[in-house]
C-alpha cells in the first residue's frame, strides 16, 4: 500500500548522549515510527556507512494517513461516586460509543464541573476516518 502523508520528524539528543527519532503523522496525530541511536551510530547513519540492526518501536500504522476527529462530551457522574478522580475516569472509560475511543484525561480545570444537577465530566472522544481527497 502507498500512501501520501505529511511527516514531523522530531531528533532529539538526550544526557545519554543517545540521538532520539520520532515520527509522526500530521493528520492522524500519531507516532508510527521511534528509534534510538547511539552517537557513534549517528555518525554511521549520516556519513552513509553500513548500520548495525537498531530496536525500532512501529506501532498505529493502522491510522497512519487518516485525519483524527475529535468531538467533546459531556455527562453527569452518578451521585455515589462522589467527587473521586479515579472513580470518575473508570466512570468516563465505560461510556463507549461504537466506533469512537475514548480520551479519559480529566486532569484540567474544566474536566469536572459542579452544577445544580450534580457532577458534570467533561472529556473528549475521537476516531480516526479516511482523508477527503480534495
Amino acid at each position: 500500500m502507498t500512501k501520501k502523508i505529511k511527516v514531523e520528524m522530531s531528533c532529539t539528543r538526550d544526557s545519554r548522549d543517545t540521538i532520539r527519532f520520532r515520527f509522526r503523522d500530521e493528520s492522524s496525530r500519531v507516532e508510527f515510527f521511534a528509534f534510538d541511536l547511539s552517537l557513534e551510530d549517528f555518525a554511521s547513519f549520516i556519513t552513509n556507512r553500513t548500520l548495525s540492526e537498531i530496536e525500532a518501536t512501529v506501532k498505529r500504522l493502522e491510522v497512519v494517513g487518516k485525519e483524527k476527529i475529535t468531538q467533546k462530551r459531556s455527562t453527569l457522574v452518578p451521585e455515589e461516586l462522589g467527587h473521586d478522580r479515579d472513580k470518575i475516569k473508570k466512570f468516563v472509560e465505560q461510556q463507549k460509543e461504537g466506533d469512537w475511543f475514548i480520551d479519559s484525561y480529566i486532569g484540567s480545570q474544566s474536566s469536572i464541573v459542579h452544577t445544580k444537577e450534580g457532577v458534570v465530566v467533561n472529556y473528549n472522544v475521537y476516531r480516526f476516518v479516511d482523508k477527503v481527497q480534495d
